[in-house]
């Protein structure tokens, strides 16, 4: 048996569809390190078209990190090169709201994996990672939702919420709420 037919089977059964989304984002991940190219589709009208190219992780240990130190020189404004295009996966709190992270030239991209149609995101944990980047992996961020590619899956899959505390001020909130969102229907015969 595949990890693909245990995850279809799970996401079949309403009791069992949370161990259905964890065993897909492990799978994902998996797939993901594995160097990766797709675009996803976007959920904002005027937004960009974005094409993601992950670079393959050469080590079974190398893309966690617990806070996401990725300059060039401690103090430069640029990433390092080395990191350019890594899939990178917290170890931390940001975990909970953010899945992944990949740095690419032009666009930082956040990664939530779920099987859910509706999946708000926290602020608090896109802020704390976004304060970990250095100023030029700032100028342009999105958030991608890859979702199975089943027939479970509600299409279209619709903007997802930025779940905002009261008291929080809108020149932090506004930023975050505005990033552009994109769909990826993972296919399920890559897992």
């Amino acid at each position: 048996m595949k990890i693909r037919d245990s995850v279809e089977s799970l996401l079949r059964k309403p009791t069992a569809c949370g161990w259905g989304g964890q065993l897909f984002e492990i799978a994902v991940h998996r797939v993901l390190r594995n160097a990766y190219t797709f675009e996803p589709k976007s959920m904002d009208p005027r937004a960009p078209r974005l094409c993601v190219k992950i670079k393959k992780t050469n080590l079974e240990a190398g893309g966690y990190f617990h806070k996401l130190s990725v300059r060039a020189e401690p103090g430069f404004r640029n990433v390092g090169d080395r990191f350019l295009n890594q899939y990178l996966i917290p170890l931390s709190s940001t975990a909970e709201t953010i899945d992944a992270v990949c740095i690419l030239k032009d666009v930082t991209v956040l990664f939530q994996i779920t099987v859910s149609t509706s999946h708000p995101l926290n602020l608090k944990g896109i802020t704390e990672l976004i304060d970990e980047l250095p100023y030029n992996a700032k100028k342009r961020i999105c958030i991608v939702f890859i979702v199975p590619d089943h027939v479970t899956t509600c299409r279209p899959y619709k903007r997802q919420n930025i779940d905002v505390p009261l008291g929080v001020p809108t020149s932090v909130s506004n930023p975050v709420v505005a990033y552009n969102q994109y769909v990826y229907y993972f296919p399920m015969d890559q897992l």
